[in-house]
């Protein structure tokens, strides 16, 4: 089985003048330093899907990644400006698997609150994981093997057994 290799880094918290347990740094819990941002941001680099969507219909779509990810927002690649207050959709393909078999998908959404060429970074509203298509692989169940009861034959108890 194929595994890939996600490096996630937690990003600074508190400014290296703050000393940590003063008022200051305790005041702001965990924030950055000049940030008004109060999640803690991680640099992940994801594939990510989105479409700008207006009353229901999809305006542009694109495919881009993600340069950082917080529980809040995320900053993200597009292949051209994209206006903010702008409704975004995200579909980002998920590192992780269910039962380290089935592949994953971040479902986000929320409104592009900066946009620089080709950077956006998103404020996100609501999420959901879903699993990806089951199409894509199948489920393999592994049966035990063992032999058929004595009053039956190998083919009836095949058939029986699937």
């Amino acid at each position: 089985m194929k595994r890939s290799l996600v490096t996630v880094r937690k990003l600074p918290a508190v400014a290296e003048s703050e000393a940590p347990g003063t008022a200051s740094a305790a005041s702001r819990h965990d924030r950055i330093a000049n940030d008004r941002r109060a999640d803690r941001r991680y640099r992940i680099h994801l594939g990510v899907t989105w479409k700008v969507i207006r009353r229901r219909q999809v305006l542009e779509s694109g495919t881009g990644y993600t340069l950082d990810f917080s529980s809040g927002g995320a900053l993200v690649t597009t292949s051209r400006f994209l206006p903010v207050g702008s409704y975004i959709e995200l579909s980002v393909a998920w590192p992780a698997r269910l039962h380290n078999e089935i592949p994953i998908q971040l479902l986000a959404a929320g409104r592009i609150v900066r946009s620089e060429r080709t950077q956006i970074a998103v404020r996100i509203d609501q999420h959901e994981f879903r699993t990806a298509a089951a199409s894509r692989r199948p489920v393999v169940m592994h049966l035990p093997v063992t032999a058929p009861p004595a009053n039956l034959s190998v083919a009836t108890w095949r058939a029986a057994a699937y």
